[in-house]
């Protein structure tokens, strides 16, 4: 029950704070339009510098340990198959994105059409982060926590980059607001989805937390760092790569403490 009630309170964390950044986009959206483009740029750069640094982190203290000490033999392959899943995901979310920068040249697609792949790519997405925090609380209250602040570092920034684009391409932020309530239900479902799972198979969690592991690299791998090295300013570069090793930090230094 414990690991119940603090898988749902971190994932309704994680959602109030998206949630509230949503508000203040929707009664200030306009800002959103005056707002310097490298401006936004600079703060999602420096959020993603630590999620990244969380994320490996996380994988490299905490999962992979824990993974290897309860199954070595199925590990390496839902490892390999947690980088699958989160490729597909990702390249869902990325074509949806491509077709946001098309729209104003093309007009192919209705606003419609936008928002019902905009909520099926974030749907899944949310989904697999709920199954994920789930699956960490199952093992134990820190992981949970580690693995839900790993996920909300690269949540949030990204939730807020995604409105920004939706409110810059014309849509309105009531509407845009609702397509990211959709989503972020989702994450729920995940999560309630495995503590029912784990009824019948009590051991899915050493399936979640390499299929987790696999997750996390690929997405800091092959999404965050490639993200950072966009940035060619040796100032912001030298900032990035400390926001990276604090990110690194905040799980190695408490683990290392314990």
């Amino acid at each position: 029950m414990n690991s119940l009630f603090w898988t749902l309170l971190s994932i309704a964390c994680i959602n109030l704070i998206s949630l509230s950044c949503l508000v203040l986009t929707s009664v200030i959206g306009f800002i959103l339009k005056r707002i310097s483009k490298h401006t936004i740029v600079d703060i999602v750069q420096y959020a993603i510098s630590f999620a990244a640094g969380v994320f490996f982190g996380d994988v490299f203290v905490h999962l992979l340990p824990i993974a290897f000490k309860h199954n070595k033999i199925l590990t390496p392959i839902t490892i390999l198959a947690g980088i699958v899943i989160f490729y597909f995901i990702e390249d869902v979310i990325r074509i949806h994105r491509n077709i946001h920068k098309d729209h104003q040249k093309r007009h192919p697609y209705t606003q419609s059409t936008f928002a019902t792949i905009a909520i099926v790519g974030e749907s899944l997405h949310s989904f697999v982060d709920g199954a994920v925090i789930a699956g960490s609380y199952l093992v134990s209250g820190s992981l949970g926590f580690f693995t839900a602040l790993a996920i909300a570092l690269h949540e949030i920034p990204m939730t807020i980059a995604d409105c920004s684009v939706l409110i810059n391409l014309g849509f309105p932020p009531r509407k845009t607001f609702w397509i990211n309530v959709a989503s972020i239900l989702a994450s729920f479902v995940g999560a309630l989805l495995i503590f029912w799972i784990h009824t019948s198979y009590p051991n899915i969690e050493q399936l979640l937390i390499p299929f987790t592991a696999g997750g996390f690299i690929y997405i800091a791998g092959s999404s965050l760092i490639p993200e950072m090295h966009k940035e060619l300013i040796p100032k912001k570069s030298i900032i990035q790569l400390i926001l990276l090793i604090m990110g690194m930090a905040t799980i190695v230094v408490p683990g290392l403490l314990r």
